[in-house]
């Protein structure tokens, strides 16, 4: 008898785990040290011995790397179901990286159905770097505006009928459970639609309806919401004040409006489930907008459109303009990606989906004249935003697209396996993919040989101030210019000058501006004002600064860092920042300090939040655990070290 052994691979020597099919997975700085770490979608399945889960991986530096167990996290990781997959296989913009309460930890906001729980939208909020949290901070509609209370208003003590032995549902309270309506199958995004600054929300997806008896009937189906930041850690749900332009919508497409809620007019117009919307910066005028694309189940046909928004408290003023994209179904599961391959600054897109429209490329005699279907199309741009010539077309399969090889597929049943990188240096957007090739899983570089692109740097911003206040820098700069004559996108940094504070929006090399990971577009910052863009750095401590902006195109060439220095004279705790005085001596041995004086006195020792964290007498080893800057006080001296 031979004797068989199965080994499981479990993840690579650096410390990165296995991972599979993670199509969504999210490059971000997690603890705001500057290194790209990641969370990943993990599907499972397959045989990988593996549940689908999000895994949060932090980078050590130095080329390693660590899994973080995150209770918050791991409390939708699904045990138990080898074929669930993430938000009902619909990965791509299901889970979003920002910064919503400007702390400098960058947070997240992640949609889907859990086995247990059902549908969700759930906004995870990074505690300093250390760990998430599930936060509840969301303002529901009123009571009597609200159409679809589920999820969103607590309901009364049950009923028991004797008659018939059944328990029917409490009616609805007027307390709300403070919680984002519960959506499926669907994207969010975090994006600044009202333009003070901070990050809102908006999130589409597969609403339940309800049928209870005392409840009442309820229509579920796609929707749409629209969340403000409120500024201190919460949000108003606002859908309605996006009601007139969603009637607009309706009354030009002949699609009736509903009678007993406007705010379902909303949901007509743009709610989808199986869709995809992304926050960027489509017509490249330097405001952010929301593009959309996907199915309507309403009535309103497939779609490919982008939202530009009013300013301030007209941000509701919403206009709809096509993008110039042929729409289709089910891109956010099947494949997606959003970048520029040809060197003229306009993203291009490439789609795997479902597709009505009619193909009008006479190259392609197999399929013009006939609907594209279930396709692979890639959307090349044309020099000029929302201008797209026929889509190279390839069919579910054939290996080759646009000189690209992409795995074939078998119609609605797989996710993505192939992303972009710019492989080889040379500046323009390589496609990458894993496939099986010769009775082999390989992976399978496609260089980017585009005849003629050159990929052009943006301008250099020009920094027009740096204004401070408490706790806080708001960095202004000019409009920076691509290649193309349009506007560019934005990175900005602030970095104490002692170290114990670093803040980026995408994570980047200050010293040579190199884009360290892909990200979605929406991250960059894009606030606008008449006469430049502007960043707020907010709920720092006191101490010395360099702030530090770029200019970023949409094949992530960027521009060095343009840097000033400031002062923030008194941190967002009220403290200020207290004189050094050289003649204090403090050994450091790991977590022990001692303080080496001639006097013995009393020692007091405070992180830069202000809090005691040890004290002693000097000439006494004092344990200070954690990393980081510290002040020292011995009598009327005083002292800041780093450890």
């Amino acid at each position: 008898m031979d004797t068989i052994v199965t080994e499981k691979f479990v993840g690579m020597k650096n410390g990165l785990p296995v991972s599979l099919r993670g199509f969504g997975s999210q490059p971000f700085d997690f603890n705001s040290d500057g290194l790209v770490d990641f969370i990943t979608l993990n599907q499972g399945g397959n045989m990988s011995g593996l549940n689908p889960r999000y895994t949060l991986v932090k980078n050590l530096g130095g080329g390693q790397f660590e899994t973080v167990e995150d209770a918050a996290l791991a409390a939708f990781n699904y045990t138990g179901d080898d074929n669930f997959l993430f938000n009902e296989g619909s990965q791509y913009a299901s889970l979003v990286t920002g910064d919503y309460d400007r702390d400098g930890y960058t947070d997240l906001l992640i949609t889907g159905q859990a086995p247990t729980e059902g549908r969700f939208v759930k906004l995870f909020r990074n505690v300093n770097g250390e760990r998430f949290e599930n936060v509840n901070v969301f303002h529901p509609l009123p009571f009597d505006k609200e159409p679809n209370r589920k999820g969103l208003y607590k309901l009364g003590e049950s009923i028991y009928d004797p008659e018939t032995g059944t328990t029917v549902e409490g009616e609805y309270t007027e307390e709300p459970t403070m919680q984002a309506k519960p959506l499926s199958h669907g994207s969010v995004a975090f994006i600044d639609f009202d333009n003070d600054g901070w990050l809102d929300i908006v999130s589409t997806g597969w609403a339940d309806g309800t049928e209870g008896k005392l409840v009442g009937v309820e229509i579920g189906g796609d929707e749409i919401r629209f969340y403000r930041n409120l500024q201190n850690g919460e949000f108003q749900d606002v859908t309605d004040r996006f009601v007139g332009a969603a009637q607009g919508i309706l009354d030009m497409l002949g699609i009736a409006r509903d009678a007993n809620y406007e705010v379902r007019d909303v949901f007509s117009a743009w709610g989808m489930d199986s869709g995809l919307m992304l926050a960027t910066d489509f017509d490249q005028d330097g405001k952010m907008d929301l593009w959309i694309h996907g199915a309507v189940a309403g009535g309103r046909p497939r779609f490919s459109s982008y939202l530009t928004f009013g300013m301030g408290e007209d941000y509701a003023s919403v206009e709809e303009w096509p993008t110039g994209i042929l729409p289709a179904h089910t891109v956010a599961k099947l494949g997606v990606m959003f970048a520029d391959f040809n060197g003229d600054d306009i993203p291009d897109f490439y789609q795997r989906g479902c597709c009505d429209e009619i193909c009008q490329d006479e190259s392609v005699p197999e399929k013009f004249g006939q609907a594209y279907s279930w396709s692979r199309l890639f959307s090349i741009s044309e020099g000029q935003v929302g201008a797209y010539g026929y889509p190279q077309y390839a069919d579910y399969w054939t290996a080759e697209c646009y000189g690209a090889r992409i795995p074939q597929s078998d119609g609605d049943g797989q996710t993505m396996d192939a992303t972009f990188g710019d492989v080889n240096g040379d500046g323009l957007l390589d496609i990458m993919c894993t496939d099986w090739t010769d009775k082999a899983d390989d992976a399978i570089p496609s260089y980017n040989v585009t005849e003629g692109a050159e990929v052009i740097m943006p301008d250099e911003p020009e920094i027009i101030e740096a204004e401070t206040g408490k706790g806080y820098i708001t960095l202004k700069w000019d409009r920076s210019e691509m290649g193309n004559g349009n506007k560019a996108m934005y990175n900005v940094y602030a970095r104490s000058k002692d170290g114990s504070m670093f803040r980026i929006l995408v994570p980047a090399n200050i010293e040579t501006g190199k884009q360290l990971s892909y990200q979605m577009f929406g991250t960059y910052a894009t606030t606008y004002a008449e006469d430049y863009q502007y960043y707020t750095f907010d709920k720092l401590p006191a101490g010395d600064y360099t702030v530090g902006v770029q200019a970023v195109n949409y094949a992530y060439a960027a521009t060095p860092f343009v840097t000033t220095d400031v002062t923030v004279a008194e941190g967002a705790d009220g403290v200020k920042p207290m004189s050094t005085s050289a003649a204090l001596k403090v050994v450091v041995d790991g977590d022990v300090l001692t303080v080496v004086t001639d006097e013995d006195v009393q020692v007091n020792i405070y992180n830069m939040q202000g809090s005691e964290v040890g004290s002693g007498r000097t000439n006494e080893a004092i344990t200070v655990n954690g990393k980081g800057v510290f002040v020292v006080e011995a009598g009327d001296k005083v002292a800041k070290i780093v450890k």
